[in-house]
């Protein structure tokens, strides 16, 4: 059932509605749901090459978790403003999510309230973007901005909730005076792929995510791949070659950095990639765990990523970069190179069959219907 746009936007009310019975009643703040059914259905369509993020997955998984506690569940957008007016004619006895109107609900509404924290908090993400961006300035003398910090959260917003799920480390909230459970994402799978190590070769390198393009250090990346040739980037993402020459003003055609365009996890290419690179990268400035690199886990590439961003506990699995400093960067790499075949080949396989355990989807699906078990 859809509420009329023109009065109250796309909140999509009544889910798991029991008229037999009185229900909790639930609100959810998270992403818009018609657009989630659009590219999950588009995603998996054979003759389509649509873009997913498994954020439409999960918030499928959610749902089902509160109906599992026998919730009646309305479903917001972050930032459908128009719903506000019917939000405010009911009762809720939990509000989920992130955001703008999860910001709004948290001031208006009397209810348990439960943030979803897809990153780090707004503090520790301002602090380590603003350094980024410095360095970058520092290194190319062009200015630059905050891509992504103060888009989903805002200073303190976790002293507005009773509770934190983070996507992320949850010993950043250790010192906060608010109960923080930890959940993984998942990462995407193409089902065609078959672990085959054969192919591989450690000096190929792969990037698989460009929004946010200073925030996320592939700043970094090209700074230190153009000084080695003998290394190959591989850079899946829209708009790459023209987005580098924007930002950095450089031209990496004809070098040994590719632009491979959008990919499709379920396309053919994407398991080019796969059979080929050992290493995915993310030199991140704050962030939690990217479901780029759980997708990329997935099909058996091994994560060089920042201590910080949500893979700490996973260092049986992953290598780290120690600091965001361009010869550091060089040098962590250059160790991982220097890492015998065998070892990183029996990691490699490590990682696929870890990954494919504990970031799928029915994975997800288990431990936030834990996690909301034990609150609501």
């Amino acid at each position: 059932m859809f509420i009329d746009i023109n009065k109250y936007g796309n909140i999509v009310p009544n889910i798991n509605l029991n008229l037999s019975k009185k229900q909790k009643k639930a609100l959810i703040v998270y992403i818009d749901y018609k657009d989630a059914c659009v590219q999950i259905t588009n995603f998996y369509n054979e003759n389509s090459n649509g873009t997913l993020h498994t954020n439409r997955l999960e918030l499928f998984q959610i749902i089902k978790a509160f109906i599992g506690l026998d919730y009646c569940v309305d479903v917001c957008a972050y930032d459908d403003y128009k719903a506000k007016a019917y939000i405010a004619k009911n009762n809720y006895d939990v509000v989920f999510g992130l955001g703008d109107m999860f910001r709004w609900a948290c001031k208006h509404i009397k209810a348990y309230k439960i943030i979803y924290m897809t990153e780090n908090p707004y503090d520790i993400s301002i602090k380590k973007e603003t350094e980024r961006i410095t360095y970058f300035e520092q290194r190319h003398k062009k200015r630059w901005f905050l891509e992504r910090t103060n888009k989903f959260y805002r200073k303190q917003d976790e002293n507005r909730a009773d509770m934190v799920i983070s996507v992320g480390e949850t010993e950043l909230y250790k010192d906060r005076k608010i109960e923080a459970a930890r959940l993984y994402p998942s990462g995407l799978f193409n089902d065609a792929f078959c672990f085959n190590d054969s192919n591989k070769h450690k000096t190929n390198f792969l990037v698989f995510g460009t929004d946010g393009f200073i925030h996320k250090g592939n700043d970094l990346l090209i700074d230190v791949f153009l000084k080695h040739p003998e290394w190959t980037l591989y850079i899946c993402g829209s708009n790459v070659t023209s987005s580098i020459k924007k930002i950095m003003g450089i031209n990496i055609e004809k070098t040994n950095i590719v632009d491979c365009g959008y990919i499709n996890v379920n396309d053919k290419k994407y398991l080019e990639l796969a059979y080929k690179c050992v290493f995915v990268l993310q030199p991140s400035c704050s962030e939690a765990s990217s479901t780029a690199i759980l997708t990329c886990m997935r099909h058996g590439m091994i994560p060089i990523v920042m201590h910080g961003n949500g893979f700490d506990r996973l260092d049986k699995y992953c290598y780290f970069f120690e600091n965001y400093f361009i010869d550091d960067i060089e040098q962590t790499i250059k160790d991982a190179i220097a890492i015998a075949n065998d070892s990183l080949l029996k990691r490699s396989r490590e990682v696929y069959l870890y990954a494919n355990k504990a970031f799928t989807i029915e994975a997800f699906g288990k431990e936030i219907e834990k996690i909301l078990m034990d609150v609501c």
